[in-house]
């Protein structure tokens, strides 16, 4: 028996509302959403999934920006004989995901609050918005040739020894191997 609740919401067809719900999970924790199956957890079936999987598809790329493609999984299924779409959404890492027609204030921005999908307020937008943007350190340097002599040199002189990892770990290198603006600044090319 299918339940809503803070990880499941169930519709019974296809809505241009699902959107809402989409942006709510992506801005919270993740959840799914079961389309072909209604508010008491009965097996509707959908008509045409294909179709509708298109449609969905179309909603998410277009409908909901910053865009959730890499973070949302459309499946097909045939549940009690019927065929309905389970919608994974994970948890996004560029927040606050909302609205492309409504934008980035309340009636555009949801979030999930237990088995709803409530709009957020403009303390919880802006809250999202600094929390989930790079500081400068954090961000791809422009200049990807680096060298580290000194700071190799110093690391040396404490008998310790700098490797990938190392720079990994201090954020001197992203998780795409790319030189980050704090390798930059610890590089011998730091231009402050």
């Amino acid at each position: 028996m299918y339940v809503e609740n803070e990880f499941v919401e169930l519709k019974r067809e296809l809505t241009k509302e699902i959107k809402k719900e989409i942006v709510a999970f992506a801005n919270s924790k993740g959840g799914t959403i079961y389309i072909g199956i209604d508010d008491t957890g009965k097996v509707i079936g959908l008509k045409d999934c294909n179709k509708d999987a298109e449609a969905l598809s179309g909603m998410i790329r277009e409908g909901i920006k910053s865009d959730l493609t890499l973070y949302t999984n459309i499946i097909i299924e045939t549940v009690e004989g019927k065929k309905i779409i389970i919608l994974k959404v994970m948890n996004g890492s560029n927040k606050p995901y909302y609205l492309a027609d409504k934008g980035l204030k309340p009636s555009g921005v949801f979030i999930r609050h237990g088995n709803v999908s409530a709009p957020a307020t403009d303390e919880l937008i802006k809250r999202l918005i600094l929390e989930n943007h790079d500081t400068f350190e954090n961000l791809v340097s422009q200049n990807q040739d680096l060298h580290f002599a000194y700071l190799n040199s110093i690391f040396s002189d404490k008998q310790k020894e700098l490797s990938i990892t190392k720079y990994k770990l201090l954020n001197i290198i992203n998780n795409d191997n790319l030189y980050t603006n704090l390798g930059l600044l610890l590089s011998d090319e730091c231009p402050f």
